[in-house]
């Protein structure tokens, strides 16, 4: 749910990221075409005119003679701003971060995986918790396998911001909040197979269709805006409405209603926007670091709800036998 608010944040703070002063001014244009000219072998920027031993991190991660300049121009730029007294600048929509190991954003990148290992570890305990035959136990692992996978998408994404890893991990974003949705929707009509069976494949035909959407011209941030942030709002309200509704009869719905408002309050991150603590260290690291200790809770609801549901199936089946 944390991608619900964060879309509506982005829709915020959308214009600011087109408008990014640090690339735009004439001191880091001029710094990087002299730099490909004097370092890259074409226009281009993707080969060196020399070859230097270099890490082999940058060549794994594809760090082209082009995008060498665009960093070095960057600090250049940066300290050129700070010494005329001037806000630190954004360029092409993120703050300045110093590049370790290869990483375009460390931070981001190490917290994307402390969230995947978070959903790692709370699977392996519903696994052991849930027996096989729980009902819905094959949904939530699918949720989370599907979680497991955007999240190494968000941790490659932060790493390298290049076109191809910036729409998987748009897709994936999407991935992780329709399947919130579907999850949702599977659990309150549980009874209702032949509809639970044609909400399935409206999703997917969604899913399948948004995706096919993004990847076909140019990328279309407005609209995946949009779509992320009907859909979640949707998740919420249905969340929290059916919470209310079964908080007496099922006394861990607090659990639900504790996480959509955690995520929420945890989103807030978002809008401090402010330069990177140490040049490592952005809100939106702190957010996604903010966030792995909320699976835990949403995955404890899960297993609650799933041997609540056992147990009801059991005492369903054993009225049937005395009858």
């Amino acid at each position: 749910m944390k991608w619900i608010f964060f879309s509506l944040v982005f829709s915020v703070f959308w214009y600011d990221f087109q408008c990014s002063l640090g690339n735009q001014s004439p001191f880091f244009y001029k710094c990087v075409s002299k730099c490909i000219d004097k370092h890259c072998l074409d226009y281009d920027g993707l080969e060196f005119r020399m070859k230097y031993p270099r890490p082999f991190y940058l060549d794994l991660l594809r760090w082209t003679c082009g995008d060498d300049c665009n960093y070095n121009c960057m600090w250049q730029t940066v300290d050129g701003f700070q010494e005329r007294g001037y806000k630190v600048p954004q360029f092409f929509g993120k703050w300045p971060f110093i590049r370790f190991l290869g990483m375009q954003e460390p931070a981001s990148t190490i917290f994307s995986l402390v969230n995947l290992y978070a959903h790692v570890r709370m699977m392996i305990r519903m696994q052991a918790e849930l027996r096989p035959d729980t009902p819905l136990k094959w949904l939530w692992l699918g949720y989370g396998l599907v979680s497991c996978h955007a999240w190494i998408w968000s941790a490659i994404f932060h790493a390298r911001d290049l076109p191809f890893t910036e729409i998987m991990d748009y897709s994936c974003a999407y991935s992780i909040v329709l399947t919130s949705c579907y999850t949702m929707f599977i659990r309150i009509l549980r009874k209702y197979w032949k509809l639970n069976l044609v909400i399935t494949f409206f999703f997917l035909t969604f899913f399948l269709d948004h995706v096919r959407y993004l990847t076909h011209g140019s990328f279309d941030y407005s609209y995946n805006m949009k779509v992320n942030v009907a859909t979640g709002l949707l998740t919420v309200l249905c969340w929290l409405l059916w919470s209310f509704l079964n908080g007496k009869k099922l006394p861990y719905m607090w659990k639900i209603r504790s996480y959509v408002i955690l995520v929420a309050l945890s989103t807030l991150l978002e809008l401090w926007d402010v330069p990177p603590l140490f040049w490592v260290f952005d809100c939106h690291s702190i957010w996604h670091l903010s966030t792995a200790p909320l699976h835990v809770l949403f995955y404890s609801f899960i297993i609650d709800d799933c041997k609540y549901l056992r147990n009801e199936d059991m005492k369903y089946e054993k009225l049937d036998v005395i009858e």
